[in-house]
């Protein structure tokens, strides 16, 4: 069986709403991983840079987060819209 070879994990930043949010994204054969808290996504890289593609990525993680928390606290009432 063939072992594949992982780069290492580099770091990646984001800024969202004012919020600089911090990951990580590893290379391998074409795909790019992104670790961020407790969720990992996988994209493949194509014709863009890895880097590019992980800062997508790590974007897109932290909008869906964003979304789900508020999306919980207006389900709890915390934020009322005026």
């Amino acid at each position: 069986m063939a072992s594949a070879h992982y780069e290492e994990k580099r770091p990646v930043f984001v800024t969202l709403a004012g919020i600089t949010y911090e990951g990580s994204y590893r290379v391998i054969e074409g795909t790019v991983i992104v670790y961020a808290a407790e969720d990992i996504r996988c994209a493949q890289y194509g014709m863009d840079r890895p880097d590019t593609v992980a800062r997508w990525v790590l974007l897109d993680m932290c909008r869906k987060a964003e979304a789900k928390k508020n999306k919980s606290a207006r389900a709890s009432g915390e934020i009322r819209s005026v």
